[in-house]
């Protein structure tokens, strides 16, 4: 998107914004800015407020407080203006999205900010707002109401039965967008490497769990859920991606990817976004290896596409590699009696493409591994050359995930 454009849409995010009175403040996030929300709940709960009944962010008691009324949904909202402001923005930069929408769910949605900004750009579509918050729907009722907007309909319900109630009808997209709480953390130290994610039995991991099996009970079968979230863990999304691939939701490397920013150790993400399928097939072997490869991608900004390794780095490489996943293992018998061998490894976010070439030299790449399917196109450009130029291949061993590319 060029940069009138992203001009010209965030004019239009942030007109819709404060005709929901949703206006940035500068006194935002600091004690005294919570104090006065607390003060105001108060008031509208007829008693002062106690910490310990803000203890749990993302229970259904706690979502109610903070919707008490517009006034303070409104003051709530407005400390996470920011994020709330960039998301809808990115909205139309997003390619994942499935075409000729008829119906959206967002879930876990509260007022439904996202659904009304949607609605009014696509009076054609119908949406969906599902949470466990009455509140929160009574305050999307009302902007709905504000903003002339007829096509969003709101319905109480927690992930629990939406992942097993049959719905009125499916979905073609479900939007969960800080629906969860990924702050995971365990007694003791740990590396997500050695953590096993069907072991973490957690209030955070089964609301992960219950979440999945409600997106997945929501969609059709060529429909899209797209995950963002700001606030999260690594051992957070290792739960999540866990939950994903339990209740057969695939990621969509072609269109996930993170936002971080700083540099080195300093380095940190600030928000994922998450595209995912029923039915997708994954080329990787577990939930760990999604983190691993999700964590690294996220880190490389812009990976150099193609690194031409000498034979010591090759080596080197291929070393750390081989005992990975091994996407794909190519031999072609040239006429003279040469032998090519074309390989592909994935390990801990990295991907190997390998080649030996004329003259027993060998050469390869490496890259983020987010992007194997176009690693892949290129060894099947590669096989396709050799089949027209008559070359017999020796062997040709893929990934089963790549069965169906390469059974012609």
């Amino acid at each position: 998107m060029d940069s009138s454009r992203i001009e010209k849409e965030m004019a239009a995010v942030t007109a819709f914004l404060d005709a929901l009175g949703l206006t940035r403040r500068e006194d935002v996030n600091t004690e005294a800015y919570w104090q006065d929300v607390h003060d105001d709940i108060g008031r509208a709960i007829g008693r002062p407020l106690n910490d310990w009944e803000l203890s749990d962010p993302m229970s259904e008691t706690v979502v109610d407080l903070f919707f008490s009324t517009p006034g303070i949904a409104r003051k709530f909202l407005t400390v996470d203006l920011p994020r709330l402001t960039q998301l809808l923005v990115t909205l139309d930069t997003l390619g994942g999205f499935p075409k000729n929408l008829k119906t959206v769910a967002e879930i876990g949605g509260g007022p439904g900010i996202v659904s009304l900004w949607l609605a009014k750009k696509n009076p054609e579509v119908r949406f969906t707002v599902y949470d466990q918050s009455e509140n929160a729907l009574a305050v999307g009722r009302s902007w709905a109401r504000t903003l002339g907007v007829t096509n969003v309909h709101y319905q109480r319900a927690v992930y629990r039965d939406l992942g097993t109630e049959t719905p009125e009808f499916p979905f073609d997209l479900v939007l969960g967008l800080g629906a969860l709480n990924l702050q995971l953390s365990l007694s003791e130290p740990h590396l997500c490497a050695d953590v096993d994610p069907a072991g973490l039995e957690t209030p955070v991991t089964r609301s992960a769990m219950e979440f999945a099996k409600a997106c997945r009970n929501l969609l059709t079968s060529s429909g899209v859920l797209y995950f963002s979230q700001g606030s999260f863990n690594d051992l957070g999304l290792l739960g999540l991606f866990h939950a994903f691939r339990e209740n057969g939701l695939g990621l969509d490397w072609r269109h996930t990817y993170a936002v971080g920013e700083g540099d080195g150790a300093g380095f940190s993400l600030k928000a994922i976004h998450l595209f995912l399928a029923p039915g997708q097939r994954s080329v990787f072997s577990d939930a760990r290896e999604d983190l691993r490869v999700f964590l690294f991608s996220s880190k490389m900004a812009r990976f150099a596409d193609k690194t031409v390794l000498g034979h010591g780095d090759f080596e080197s490489w291929l070393g750390l590699l081989s005992d990975g996943i091994k996407l794909a293992d190519i031999r072609a018998s040239q006429d003279d009696g040469r032998i090519e061998r074309f390989t592909v490894y994935v390990k801990s976010g990295v991907l190997g493409f390998f080649s030996s070439h004329s003259g027993g030299l060998r050469s390869g790449f490496i890259h983020n591994a987010a992007s194997f399917e176009s690693t892949v196109d290129r060894l099947m450009a590669i096989v396709e050359n050799y089949k027209q130029r008559g070359v017999t291949l020796t062997r040709c061993d893929w990934h089963p995930y790549f069965k169906e590319h390469t059974s012609s």
